[in-house]
C-alpha cells in the first residue's frame, strides 16, 4: 500500500512510514499567514490589507488518497514500458 499526498504542487508517493512522519511533521509546525486588518492598516496583500502573523499549526493540510499494491505497480511497469519505448 502507498500513500498519495500532494506537497505544494506535486503528487508525492509514500509509503504509509514515510507519511506519518511528514503528517506528524505538518502536525506540530507553526503556519506563516496573514491577517486582514483593513484597508491601508497593514503590509502586505490587497491594498496593504492584511498583516504577517504565525498560526497554530493546521491539522487539514494534508489530503490523502490510498494507492493498492497492485495499482502502484502497474503503474511502474507502464512508466518502465514507455520509458524503453523511448529508447
Amino acid at each position: 500500500m502507498k500513500i498519495v499526498t500532494r506537497i505544494v504542487d506535486d503528487l508525492l508517493i509514500l509509503s504509509p512510514s514515510d507519511f506519518e512522519l511528514i503528517s506528524e511533521i505538518v502536525k506540530r509546525s507553526e503556519v506563516l499567514d496573514e491577517e486582514h486588518v483593513g484597508k491601508g492598516l497593514g503590509s502586505t496583500g490587497y491594498e496593504k490589507s492584511y498583516l504577517p502573523k504565525i498560526a497554530e499549526p493546521k491539522t487539514g493540510l494534508l489530503r490523502v488518497d490510498i494507492l493498492d499494491d497492485e495499482t502502484y505497480d502497474s503503474y511502474k511497469a507502464l512508466t518502465m514500458m514507455r520509458e524503453n519505448a523511448k529508447k
